[in-house]
């Protein structure tokens, strides 16, 4: 039976590596992925995406950005070379189909871009704990859920 790919937007990786409520979750998501389970797949806007939350957290947290940068890294590219974790790469095609999503939705980029990536990468569900991106997910035929 092949793996089941799961699309984590930003606020979901941050969850692994900032101790957050439901980080939990996100946890088991990278425990399947490690036992075969599942793929996650995110995009590259997704890392700089991440490097800009850790950075806030480094100044209302006092956080040391530059580990968390190191095990975020480390740890994906680790799991990409094992098959585990799959990055989409931010394409000419991928940013067209963000503007039409941008204009559908009324969304801001960085937003159209998790959905148009999800799809790319052909995951059965966007993990967010943004519940805008979860609703304009869901309206764009995306099965999407909510981590609480």
């Amino acid at each position: 039976m092949p793996a089941r790919r799961v699309y984590l937007d930003t606020s979901a990786i941050v969850k692994r590596y900032v101790e957050e409520d439901s980080s939990g979750t996100v946890d088991a998501l990278y425990h399947e992925a490690e036992r075969g389970e599942t793929i996650l797949c995110f995009s590259e806007w997704n890392l700089g995406e991440s490097a800009v939350v850790f950075d806030k957290y480094r100044r209302t947290r006092n956080m040391h950005i530059k580990r968390v940068l190191e095990a975020l890294m480390n740890e994906t590219r680790e799991m990409c070379a094992t098959g585990e974790v799959e990055i989409i790469p931010v394409s000419s095609k991928l940013i067209a189909e963000s503007i039409a999503l941008v204009m559908r939705h009324h969304v801001n980029v960085s937003d159209a871009l998790q959905v148009a990536s999800c799809r790319e990468a052909v995951s059965e569900v966007l993990m967010t704990a943004d519940k805008y991106l979860f609703s304009v997910s869901e309206s764009d035929g995306i099965q999407a859920q909510l981590i609480r």
